[in-house]
């Protein structure tokens, strides 16, 4: 059966309009698997009542054709997705004959499925993540209402461990005082990283880069551990900026006791497109560094997520272009 006649048959006469959207930058795709993957994105978006847009050169997330992953460099990857979630779909003709177009169609959007709800931003973002196979604990925050400001809790998130926690106080520490020792940290064999503090750059093993841009993990300081030569060089205030991202599903840094409703102060006439172009970042960017705001407003004027917010904000805390500024 044709994949136009199949989807004639699946799809909902549902109208697309007054969804969140969330843009999809495909990767490693031809033209006729971009339009195999249109209606498997079509279909998803109707269970999530989310419309995901194709965009092949910007998105807030990064779908991959599974082969281009595997025979892409793990640090060419990485600078791909700067630091947006990752995606994949295997979009290659089937090996098995006996596999029916809607067999296909199917599995294609199980995986994409699964995927995807494994994403705060999509959780965030869908109105239907309680019909979608999440609990009710997922906080929908794209929609908040405003008595949702009265509900601390569902704004809580772990503090970082002991290991994580001395990992990035020698960074930050290193940041301001280059008279520092130079931080080493591991991932585990080959995916080391060097911070010399006192030249103001990092070197990072590829699988390392990875694990923190992609995978959004921290390493643990080891004394004696060296990047091997293949290494990636990153400016200073480029890694710190990744790290804060990778810490967005903890605490901020040296948050009130009501951060929700803590104005931020901010530095002056910042461009934020040194360390991302991700558009929900610079959409933040534009109303952050207007003003004082707080995180609320923040959230209310973007209706961005909570958990899109937080790697935001933690980033540009860890740098210090941003620090709480309580009324007085």
């Amino acid at each position: 059966m044709p994949l136009k006649s199949l989807w004639s048959r699946l799809r909902r006469p549902e109208a697309s309009a007054g969804r969140p959207r969330l843009r999809v930058q495909t990767l490693g795709l031809s033209d006729a698997q971009a339009r195999t993957l249109r209606p498997v994105l079509d279909r998803i978006g109707e269970c999530l009542d989310v419309l995901l847009e194709i965009d092949a050169r910007q998105g807030d997330i990064v779908l991959a054709e599974q082969h281009f992953v595997r025979r892409t460099p793990p640090q060419h990857l990485a600078a791909l997705c700067d630091a947006r979630p990752l995606v994949t779909c295997d979009l290659l003709d089937t090996p098995d004959p006996a596999l029916s177009a809607l067999a296909l169609f199917e599995a294609r959007q199980r995986a994409l499925l699964r995927q995807l709800r494994e994403l705060p931003m999509v959780r965030g973002l869908s109105p239907q993540f309680g019909a979608s196979g999440w609990g009710p604990d997922v906080v929908q925050a794209s929609q908040l209402s405003s008595g949702f400001d009265e509900d601390l809790l569902t704004l809580d998130a772990p503090e970082l461990d002991g290991a994580q926690q001395r990992f990035v106080d020698t960074l930050l520490d290193g940041l301001t005082d280059p008279t520092q020792a130079a931080l080493v940290a591991t991932y585990g064999p080959r995916a080391a990283l060097r911070a010399d503090f006192s030249e103001g750059y990092a070197l990072l093993d590829p699988l390392a880069l990875q694990r923190l841009r992609v995978h959004r993990d921290l390493p643990r300081l080891v004394r004696m551990d060296a990047p091997g030569p293949e290494a990636i060089a990153r400016e200073l205030d480029e890694l710190v900026w990744d790290v804060g991202i990778a810490c967005g599903a903890f605490a901020l840094r040296q948050q009130p006791r009501d951060w929700w409703h803590t104005p931020l102060a901010t530095a002056q006439d910042l461009s934020l497109q040194r360390y991302s172009r991700v558009p929900r970042h610079l959409e933040l960017t534009q109303l952050l560094f207007t003003g004082r705001i707080t995180p609320a407003e923040l959230q209310r004027q973007s209706g961005q997520s909570v958990a899109e917010l937080r790697p935001f904000l933690q980033a540009c805390l860890f740098l210090g272009l941003a620090w709480w500024s309580p009324q007085t």
